[in-house]
């Protein structure tokens, strides 16, 4: 039992080594990253929340803008929160004016409608906002995202009719047909179209509707809400928290008495197929039904109301939209993880909204570990190669660089942030003056007065809107541009109420980054702050509005709305028996101010300590470089000296250390140029006994790097020549020695010139014989010989010049001990050589070349030469050709030769193949030709012994030493 166990861990262990599992390993690493990077890091930008909507099948669509690049784009997801596309939308027209998408709209099938808005950028008006609408219109999109047509389309030609709000304020789906309501300055048309039949809107009718209550002496548009009945019939509240309802006739119907509360504000109407409205009162948070048929109205959800089995209530959500009879949608408040949310009778909650698992998350791990292994393998090629030469003025700059670096930055972000500081007290300081100072202009009774009736459709609510707004005014003139909205705050039974609101400053800098998308907070009705706000932000709400009671002052906090981080400060209104009725809050997008002013303050720091720094920098630069010319002075003299000039000097009179440095060079050079002169003269004095060439045939180019044991092999023609002098009889010269001397030297001089003449290499020379090489060319040989054989010699001098020539193999190398050496050959046919040139006065030649020889000759070479025998080997194993080559300057001694070389031949090979008595008959025959012939007399005399053996004994056998030469 144990065995098998241990068997089993033997396997498991092998298999946790092999390569497979490790790969395995690796690809569950990356996808279990993969799905970490999407469920948490890599997300969808939607940019700035605008609205969105569900279809039947509980898919969601998004409309965001990315405020930066004025860029709108539409993002469907599926029910289990993944992308199914992104559809970036028009941006200009064919004159490049710019689009706005305010509105979405979902049908059953998926199909989505979008209001697009382009407003005119030559207007010359006041406000930014104010910029006139010249075309409205309805754009059609299908579930997947393909633009399908215009459903409708307004276009306004002239300034005087162009609107400056939304012209379309509802598009109504219901099935196929879709009715759109517009408003222009106050009159209402209902319009109609069947998206699928259709090509064109129609009018029902026009109403005009006329405020009750006047707000300012600005002209307002007065409906808030609106939806249309199948009967044709339109329900619609306007701005005072009336509930109306007004048919083709133009015939108006309150419908206040049906409602729980005499004053509310409705937002949000909604109709289904049979005609149920469906809205939300803004002072109570309550989302009703109301039957229209019946007349008669029932509290579907409160604030408190679970919208499903979380923890989300309708508190969280924005307006509820109808989707179907009992089915319904909203989108969340939660700014950082919007999700949509499905109520009634098919609860679904879309959130944890991400992308497809296995692409982006598996495409972002594949670009990391690209990334990585590039940077690896740079790192690696960088080690490996290494850096070869870094000049010491760069590096003391590089060394000195990112101090300066820290140092300057340092400097610009102690100042950008000591100055941001300032600024931010400032701001804040400003942001507490502008509540205060549109608290004061509040009266606390009037407030208190409007609070206890709830009555906000009076004259005394439109009188307090008009003194906040005077207020404001009053506030931006001293403040400037340090307040971007006022919101002003009731207190009743507990609750807070957003009793008015004065939006940013149209004309504000920061206008520009928030008129995307109005902050929850800025709505023009009173309405509940439950309604408007996330929880934590009525939690701070609820804080402030405590801290003022207790008589706090500075009272501030931070939101985060649909745009970003607000900052808020607080002030107290208060009625005549000094109690807090209600408070003003100031609101700031701290972001957007701090931002500009941090930007234009690092940017004038950056400028000024940059320039200083700059300055500072190039100054040290020039120090350096300056510092270190007398180096690049030493630099080129060493270059100098580099390229043979041992005796270069510089001058260099910097009255420091380099000056120093330079005297100790400037007498380093001058030894150095004695020592080289040295150097080279005794080189050149070696190479007259050991010749240049001979090194390069060991791989060498200079005396010094020769060492004992190098070697190599080689391939050439070899002469060797003897140098036969008589001494005994220079009686001529006995009286003068150096007389015979330089004859001698003289006649050695011709002889190697002619040798280095013909590209040969003088190996061995002495008195009495010498070695020539040539790697070359056998031809060269051969004319070295001739040239020789040719070469007027004194006879007074008695010497006669033996050269025997051949070609092999050979080996090179330095033979002795280090205190003395020489460069020798080794070869097999240098030994023959030798031998040859011992014997030659015996056969009667002057000029030998073995068979090697011959054959390492071109073909076409032509030259007198004889086949005059054999020789043995001087290994012993076997036996080479001889041949003798012509004397070419006895002329008639080499015709007489010439004549009778083929007799001669002819006898020399009867004479080995043992025609001993032929042989000698045409040894005479020679003879008689030429009784000069030395060899012939030579064979002659070979040819008696051999026949006179035989004559005693007829069965004796010839030995090589009676055949061979030699």
């Amino acid at each position: 039992m144990n065995i098998k166990k241990n068997n089993v861990k033997k396997i498991a262990f092998k298999y946790l080594k092999s390569g497979i599992f490790r790969k395995i390993l690796l690809i569950l690493f990356c996808l279990l990253a993969a799905v970490s990077i999407e469920m948490s890091v890599y997300k969808p930008n939607l940019g700035t929340f605008i609205g969105s909507g569900m279809d039947s099948l509980g898919n969601m669509y998004v409309l965001g803008v990315n405020e930066k690049k004025n860029l709108y784009k539409i993002t469907k997801f599926k029910k289990n929160g993944v992308v199914e596309f992104e559809k970036k939308l028009q941006k200009y027209d064919e004159e490049n004016n710019i689009y706005n998408y305010k509105n979405i709209e979902v049908d059953g099938k998926g199909n989505y409608y979008l209001l697009r808005q382009l407003r005119s950028q030559d207007a010359v008006v006041s406000e930014i906002s104010e910029n006139p609408i010249s075309n409205e219109a309805i754009i059609m999109f299908d579930t997947w995202g393909n633009q399908v047509k215009n459903i409708a389309n307004f276009t306004f030609p002239s300034v005087e009719v162009q609107p400056s709000e939304n012209y379309i304020r509802k598009i109504q789906i219901v099935d196929q047909n879709l009715k759109v309501i517009t408003c222009l300055k106050n009159v209402v048309s209902v319009s109609s179209i069947n998206v699928l039949t259709d090509d064109m809107l129609v009018t029902n009718f026009s109403f005009e509707i006329t405020p009750s209550v006047v707000y300012s002496s600005q002209p307002e548009e007065w409906l808030n809400d609106a939806a249309v009945l199948s009967t044709g019939k339109i329900v619609y509240a306007n701005k005072g928290g009336e509930l109306l309802m007004a048919d083709d006739t133009g015939e108006v119907t309150n419908l206040k008495q049906i409602l729980p509360n005499a004053e509310v504000s409705i937002t949000g109407i909604s109709i289904d197929l049979n005609d149920n409205l469906y809205f939300t009162n803004l002072l109570t948070g309550n989302f009703y039904k109301f039957n229209s048929k019946t007349m008669s109205i029932s509290l579907m959800y409160n604030l408190e109301s679970s919208v499903d089995n979380s923890e989300i209530r309708l508190k969280d959500l924005r307006r509820i939209r109808i989707l179907d009879d009992g089915d319904f949608y909203a989108a969340s408040k939660n700014f950082k993880d919007l999700y949509g949310v499905r109520l009634g009778n098919n609860p679904l909650v879309v959130k944890n909204l991400r992308y497809s698992i296995f692409f982006w998350g598996i495409l972002i791990i594949l670009g990391i570990t690209l990334i990585l292994f590039g940077l690896i393998m740079l790192i690696k090629i960088l080690i490996k190669r290494g850096v070869s030469r870094v000049p010491l003025a760069m590096k003391i700059t590089f060394m000195f660089l990112p101090v300066f670096i820290i140092l300057t930055s340092l400097l610009i972000l102690t100042i950008t942030v000591s100055s941001t500081r300032t600024y931010k007290e400032v701001l804040e300081s400003y942001q507490n003056t502008g509540a205060q100072i549109v608290a004061d202009s509040i009266n606390g009774d009037d407030l208190d007065n409007i609070l206890s009736s709830f009555n906000f459709n009076s004259v005394e609510y439109a009188q307090l809107n008009s003194k906040i707004r005077v207020a404001y005014e009053d506030l931006k003139n001293k403040v400037h541009d340090k307040s971007d909205y006022i919101v002003i705050y009731g207190v009743a039974g507990g609750k807070i109420y957003s009793i008015a609101n004065v939006k940013y400053s149209k004309s504000s800098k920061s206008y520009a980054d928030l008129n995307f998308a109005d902050p929850d907070m800025v709505i023009f009705e009173a309405a509940l702050a439950d309604c408007l706000l996330e929880r934590d932000e009525i939690k701070l709400i609820h804080a402030a509005y405590e801290s003022l009671s207790k008589g706090d002052k500075d009272v501030h906090a931070s939101f985060n709305d649909v745009h970003g981080k607000l900052e808020a400060y607080f002030a107290p209104i208060k009625n005549s028996q000094d109690s807090v009725v209600g408070f003003a809050g100031n609101f700031l997008d701290e972001n957007i101010h701090l931002n500009r002013e941090i930007f234009n303050i690092f940017m004038n720091s950056l400028y000024l300590i940059s320039a200083a720094m700059i300055l500072i920098f190039l100054y040290l630069c020039y120090v350096v470089w300056h510092t270190f010319m007398p180096l690049r002075v030493l630099k080129k003299g060493i270059n100098s000296m580099i390229h043979g000039n041992w005796g270069s000097k510089v001058e260099i009179n910097s009255k420091d250390e380099i000056q120093d440095i330079a005297i100790s060079f400037n007498d380093m050079s001058e030894r150095i140029e004695k020592y080289t002169s040295n150097l080279v003269s005794l080189n050149e004095q070696y190479l007259r006994f050991v010749p240049k060439e001979l090194l390069n045939l060991l791989g060498k180019h200079k005396i010094t790097q020769v060492n004992v044991n190098d070697h190599d092999e080689a391939t050439a023609t070899i002469i060797y020549a003897s140098f036969n002098i008589d001494f005994d009889n220079l009686s001529n010269f006995a009286k003068s020695k150096s007389v015979l001397f330089k004859k001698m030297s003289d006649v050695f001089a011709q002889i190697f010139s002619i040798v280095e003449n013909n590209k040969g290499i003088i190996h061995n020379f002495s008195g009495l014989n010498s070695v020539f090489l040539f790697p070359n060319s056998s031809e060269k040989a051969l004319l070295t010989m001739i040239q020789i054989s040719e070469l007027y010699i004194e006879e007074k001098l008695n010497l006669e010049i033996r050269m025997a020539l051949g070609h092999g193999r050979f080996l090179i190398g330095v033979m002795g001990i280090n205190k003395r050496c020489e460069i020798s050959l080794f070869c097999n046919e240098l030994l023959n050589l030798i031998n040859i040139n011992a014997h030659m006065h015996q056969v009667g030649i002057q000029y030998a070349a073995t068979q090697n020889f011959i054959n390492s000759l071109a073909k076409d070479t032509k030259f007198n030469k004889r086949f005059i025998g054999k020789c043995g080997n001087i290994t012993g194993n076997s036996n080479y050709n001889l041949y003798e080559i012509l004397d070419p300057s006895e002329e008639y001694q080499k015709g007489m030769i010439e004549l009778s070389r083929k007799k001669f031949e002819s006898a020399v090979n009867n004479f080995y193949d043992s025609n001993y008595e032929i042989a000698r008959n045409l040894v005479s025959s020679v003879i008689k030709i030429n009784n000069n012939d030395k060899v012939a007399m030579f064979y002659l005399k070979k040819c008696d012994a051999i026949i006179k053996k035989l004559q005693l004994d007829p069965n004796i056998l010839a030995s090589d030493s009676d055949l061979n030469l030699f």
